[in-house]
């Protein structure tokens, strides 16, 4: 039958079953898929750093400051953890300077790359984001050709290898 009014977010997770609840109950505000996703990576910075990661290659604590919307080093610290708590990256010693550590996605981050295509696709189509003017109007039309086009952009991420 075909949606109704009545058709919210609580009856979307009975309908759309089944649902992978978060690990921990008491951080659900929510039985909305949306708002659950929200809480994890919908803060101004979490998808920017996964973006860097999985998008342009970036991998250290460094990388991310120098990203041109200027993050502030304690929120990023902060982001960071959360993002490796939250299952969504990992952190390891960097092989070239064991100093250091390396920030790569783990597949539950991977799986938001279509995410934060999509939303690209919408700030480069809607909004005044500097994007190349073809980039919305390829991805557009033509999703699963794009993505094969470049695939790069969805395969072998991680931390780069020694």
């Amino acid at each position: 039958t075909p949606p109704t009014a009545s058709f919210n977010c609580s009856t979307q997770v009975k309908v759309l079953e089944p649902v992978v609840m978060r690990s921990n109950p008491q951080k659900q505000r929510s039985p909305c898929p949306i708002a659950s996703s929200l809480d994890t990576f919908g803060d101004r910075w979490t998808l920017l750093i996964l973006r860097d990661i999985v998008l342009f290659d970036r991998h250290r604590y460094r990388d991310f400051l120098a990203a041109p919307e200027g993050i502030a080093s304690n929120i990023l610290s902060d982001r960071l953890k959360r993002l490796e708590a939250g299952g969504l990256i990992t952190k390891s010693p960097d092989p070239k300077d064991r100093r250091q550590v390396i920030y790569g996605a783990t597949a539950k981050g991977l799986a938001l790359k279509p995410v934060i295509l999509e939303i690209a696709a919408w700030g480069a189509a809607h909004g005044d984001s500097g994007a190349p003017s073809d980039f919305a109007t390829r991805y557009f039309a033509d999703r699963e050709r794009f993505i094969d086009d470049h695939r790069a952009l969805f395969d072998g991420f991680g931390p780069p290898d020694a």
